[in-house]
């Protein structure tokens, strides 16, 4: 079993993994309470391609209680509407209730 993390001290660094797996995989769900802009924007051709194998929806969950930028709200739309184009089953989509966790389900049938 690996960990994987932010922290390179504690367990396995995540992001690297985590890009690798938008590659291999037919669709990814990720759930967290924040997704920052500059890697939004990079993994931003992934999670389209992943929308169109399988699916791709990501859950934001503190938008309502901490907000966002209107440059992040412009690019989490923008994103929410090219998903919804290539797949119906796939988006961005707000948390109304408080939600601060961090989930990455990726699967292949």
């Amino acid at each position: 079993m690996n960990v994987y993390t932010n922290d390179k001290a504690v367990g396995l660094f995540l992001r690297p993994d985590f890009k690798v797996s938008l590659d291999n995989f037919e669709t990814v769900t990720i759930a967290t309470g924040y997704v920052g802009e500059s890697f939004l924007k990079e993994i931003k051709p992934k999670l389209l391609k992943l929308a169109k194998r399988g699916g791709c929806r990501l859950l934001i969950g503190m938008v309502f209680h901490e907000g966002v930028s209107q440059k992040q709200k412009t690019l989490l739309t923008a994103l929410h509407a090219e998903l919804q184009g290539i797949n119906a089953k796939s988006g961005v989509y707000i948390s109304r209730k408080q939600y601060h966790g961090k989930v990455y389900h990726f699967d292949s049938e």
